[in-house]
């Protein structure tokens, strides 16, 4: 039951962990999701802006507004537009999860290599 010392230092070979790339990929993955944080939050404070313009050019119009069909006008408007807006969203929020899936799978295939050789 005892090893031949090839045997031992085949399977060594293949399966020998270093640290250092390790840990160097895990700084790498967390690096790249501060940036992509960082990036989020520029789109999300910019799509809350173009939320806020919605509702307070809805609020003028409504204010304005001299008939119910007026009113419902504006109301109509502003709805399609929420519509346009929320469709962006989730193609981007697709887009943005799967370049951080991408980006992951990538530093941790990296890191993946730096456990497996």
């Amino acid at each position: 039951m005892t090893q031949s010392s090839s045997e031992h230092a085949g399977r060594s070979k293949h399966s020998r962990f270093h640290p250092a790339l390790f840990v160097d990929s895990m700084i790498d993955l967390q690096k790249q999701a501060l940036e992509y944080a960082a990036e989020l939050n520029q789109v999300w404070t910019a799509r809350a802006q173009s939320e806020s313009k919605l509702v307070t050019d809805l609020i003028t119009k409504l204010a304005g507004a001299r008939s119910v069909p007026d009113a419902a006008s504006a109301w109509q408007e502003c709805l399609q537009r929420q519509i346009q807006l929320n469709a962006e969203d989730t193609r981007r929020l697709l887009e943005q999860n799967n370049r951080f899936i991408r980006m992951s799978a990538e530093v941790l295939t990296n890191g993946g290599a730096a456990i497996s050789s």
